[in-house]
């Protein structure tokens, strides 16, 4: 099921589950051979898209994402987003030390927080983590 940035995501998916649309979701799990499918580059324009929302990005909130190694194309884009636009602040909430500790290796702690909890422990106080009143 072939998509860009537009369509919205949300409305293809919706066509997809009324059976107005051909073809089949793809979700491609983090590995270092993903990149090379061919189905991959139905994905791109995915990709050029979160890259280009992360430059114009105030804020990037990552919510239980470990980003793993094997993940390079999220490594790439985040990292161009995070060297290209200097004035987004990052947050990143995890329970896992090592997923943390994960980000602040590759962003540094200057604009980074990083909240080594649960979603639901934090879940209240999102708003204001959000408007940087925490």
């Amino acid at each position: 099921m072939p998509f860009g940035s537009q369509p919205a995501l949300n409305e293809k998916w919706a066509a997809y589950q009324h059976g107005e649309t051909g073809g089949q979701p793809v979700i491609l799990e983090p590995s270092y051979y993903k990149y090379s499918d061919p189905v991959y580059e139905l994905l791109r324009s995915q990709w050029d898209y979160f890259v280009q929302r992360l430059l114009d990005a105030e804020l990037v909130v990552i919510i239980g994402y470990s980003l793993p190694e094997a993940d390079e194309e999220a490594r790439r884009a985040l990292s161009i987003g995070f060297q290209s636009n200097r004035n987004a602040r990052y947050l990143v909430i995890d329970p896992m030390e090592w997923v943390c500790g994960r980000y602040k290796r590759l962003f540094g702690t200057s604009r980074l927080r990083t909240i080594q909890k649960p979603i639901e422990e934090v879940y209240e106080e999102l708003p204001d983590l959000i408007e940087g009143r925490q």
